[in-house]
């Protein structure tokens, strides 16, 4: 799919507050379902068909196919890791903010447990799925993420 040069948002009333949180967070732990069938079934229970997720390293992808195959990507990196919500979410009409942590598999419930990544999400939503979602990183782990330069 290209990228589009614009994104369209529908300006009618927004989703119930419900929707908007589960939306948020199964925005943060789709990354932390193993098997890509059903993470795909989940992206396209979620995601509308056109989503676009802007990700903390610079890229974008876009459709249903465009997440999973970036959210493989995320996976492949953390193996052995959660992505687990990290604080409460913030809902405003269609857009919603989460915090979000990554720890090892089993610990997601320890709140001692220290993070090898925090960051957030941003979602808008249309409907009730999610059609743009912006993910950043608070804290850097070069062994998960590569630096630009290489």
């Amino acid at each position: 799919m290209s990228a589009p040069d614009h994104i369209a948002i529908s300006l009618t009333s927004p989703p119930e507050r419900d929707t908007m949180l589960t939306l948020a967070t199964r925005s943060i732990t789709f990354l932390s379902i193993n098997n890509p069938q059903v993470r795909l079934k989940t992206i396209e229970a979620i995601f509308t068909p056109d989503t676009v997720w802007f990700d903390s390293d610079g890229s974008g992808h876009h459709g249903h196919d465009g997440v999973l195959a970036h959210s493989t990507i995320v996976m492949d990196r953390q193996d052995g890791t959660v992505h687990s919500p990290a604080e409460d979410v913030k809902v405003c009409q269609n857009i919603a903010t989460s915090r979000w942590r990554v720890v090892p598999e089993g610990t997601e419930g320890d709140p001692g447990q220290a993070p090898s990544q925090l960051g957030g999400n941003v979602i808008v939503v249309e409907g009730a799925k999610i059609k743009v979602l912006w993910s950043y990183l608070d804290n850097f782990q070069p062994p998960l993420r590569p630096s630009p330069e290489g």
